[in-house]
């Protein structure tokens, strides 16, 4: 859920790409990664990482531009 929270942050700013939100996209990236690994075992997992999957591109943030390969 922080995920989310680091999203909406990064849209209500609206101020250009800079080291913190790279950095703030780097640990959504990394979380979204513990999401993939567990969406074999967890359902919630998959969606969750769905959701943020669609944000991102919904946002236009940099993780959609990333090469984050979707789940279809």
């Amino acid at each position: 859920m922080s995920c989310i929270v680091l999203m909406l942050n990064m849209w209500g700013s609206g101020s250009p790409v800079t080291q913190r939100t790279m950095k703030e996209m780097e640990d959504i990236y990394r979380a979204m990664d513990i999401l993939k690994g567990l969406e074999e075992r967890l359902h919630l997992a998959g969606r969750l990482w769905d959701m943020l999957y669609e944000l991102a591109l919904v946002g236009e943030l940099p993780l959609a531009r990333r090469g984050v390969s979707s789940a279809v």
